[in-house]
């Protein structure tokens, strides 16, 4: 019969599952330096926990394997392996007449394992059980689920907006992913699909007249995520002041205040001096209500011109004169 040795602070766990009747434990890599078993001895480890764990008993190691006696159930991966002091050990000290057991203990201790502590445990080692994920099988995968972080994308483009009638011939889209993805495209007229790692596009050989919406989407592997970034053709709407009492298109152009606008809701702030105040935008954003100063106004004159724009878009502009010339500072509000 071999003699016992005892073994102090060696704790692993399985690498893999073991069925019952199994006569090999598998520990983690790198941890069966942590049962130094001596050739002709033999010692025992517990399987399981506090609540649930039987007793084996092994007589040699190859490395990170331990060859045991028969288990008596089934354990899963991730079980923990620990040497333990227990009524077998403690009858084959006496019954081997090894004399004093704490002596035996301390005599058996292999240097190698005296400076060791309890392991950081595997997440994927610990099994799992919840009814209503049936697909989470151990901790590492339950964490993952609790902590997971869903793709959110971002996405602007160079261009902007632009006026009526031009054409785009380049654009380059720039974005931002708030994790590592593993597809993305960019749907036409993007290219599609394109490499995961890019986070800027350039796009080149476009013909853009008209409104172009550029949608990005990205995927995990998991959920995926999209964003999008437009194109705008749109007219400017115009304002200013001017002693001409008859607009015409020259007249539009003149005007001082310009902006790319989809509508004639706006605020301005006048200084004439004997001198109209004139609005003027494409006949499609409709009839307006004036306020000036805070008070409704309704002396102002409209003309329609055809205008023709610097890009060579043509459409009816509705131009407003102030009835009478003005002087003086004057807040007009358009509804």
């Amino acid at each position: 019969m071999t003699q016992v040795q005892v073994l102090d602070n060696a704790v692993s766990q399985l690498q893999s599952k073991v069925a019952a009747g199994a006569v090999a434990l598998a520990l983690l890599p790198g941890m069966g330096t942590r049962f130094p078993l001596r050739a002709g001895y033999h010692s025992y480890v517990r399987l399981g926990t506090d609540n649930a764990n039987e007793v084996v008993r092994f007589t040699a190691r190859n490395g990170d394997v331990l060859a045991c006696e028969p288990t008596a159930r089934a354990w899963p991966a991730g079980t923990h392996v620990i040497a333990t002091i227990c009524s077998a050990l403690l009858n084959d000290l006496k019954l081997d007449g090894q004399g004093d057991i704490l002596a035996a203990a301390n005599a058996y201790t292999d240097a190698a394992v005296a400076d060791l502590s309890l392991d950081t445990i595997a997440a994927d080692h610990v099994t799992y059980a919840n009814a209503g994920h049936p697909g989470i099988a151990n901790v590492q995968q339950a964490l993952d689920t609790l902590l997971y972080v869903a793709p959110q994308a971002s996405i602007t483009n160079s261009v902007g907006t632009v006026e009526i009638g031009s054409t785009v011939a380049a654009v380059t889209l720039d974005w931002t992913v708030n994790k590592a993805v593993v597809a993305q495209s960019i749907a036409a007229p993007g290219p599609g699909a394109i490499d995961p790692a890019l986070r800027t596009l350039a796009l080149s050989g476009l013909r853009l007249t008209a409104d172009t919406t550029f949608t990005l989407a990205v995927d995990d592997g998991a959920h995926a995520a999209s964003a999008s970034t437009q194109v705008l053709f749109r007219h400017r709407r115009r304002w200013g002041v001017s002693a001409r009492a008859v607009p015409d298109a020259a007249l539009i152009d003149a005007l001082a205040g310009a902006e790319f606008a989809a509508g004639r809701a706006q605020s301005r702030s006048f200084s004439p001096s004997g001198q109209y105040v004139y609005f003027a935008w494409p006949s499609s954003f409709g009839t307006p209500t004036f306020l000036v100063n805070g008070l409704l106004n309704t002396a102002w004159v409209k003309t329609t011109v055809g205008y023709t724009n610097p890009s060579g878009y043509t459409a009816d502009f509705d131009v407003y004169r102030s009835q009478f010339l003005q002087s003086g500072g004057q807040q007009v509000v358009v509804q």
